[in-house]
């Protein structure tokens, strides 16, 4: 298993060309994911991206329909990775 430092490089490394939100330490993520591969911290940045994607999407069909108000989210922010 990957130790702190090897995490938070995975975390850092995956995150690279992503917008996140300034309420996401990887710092903190990197803790709480202890005992996680690499593998599995991969597919968690990977899966947050593509809800956040996945959002967008729908906010911007919304809006071109008149049924959203305001800008359609452009950053993975943290309920983007909340895991199910």
């Amino acid at each position: 298993m990957p130790d702190y430092g090897s995490r938070l490089a995975i975390l850092k490394a995956t995150f690279r060309k992503a917008k996140l939100s300034p309420d996401i330490s990887l710092e903190y993520l990197a803790e709480c994911l202890e005992g996680y591969t690499g593998a599995d911290l991969s597919e968690i940045c990977q899966h947050a991206a593509k809800v956040a994607i996945k959002q967008n999407i729908e906010e911007e069909i919304k809006k071109i329909k008149g049924l959203f108000k305001g800008e359609p989210v452009e950053i993975i922010d943290v309920h983007h990775l909340e895991y199910r």
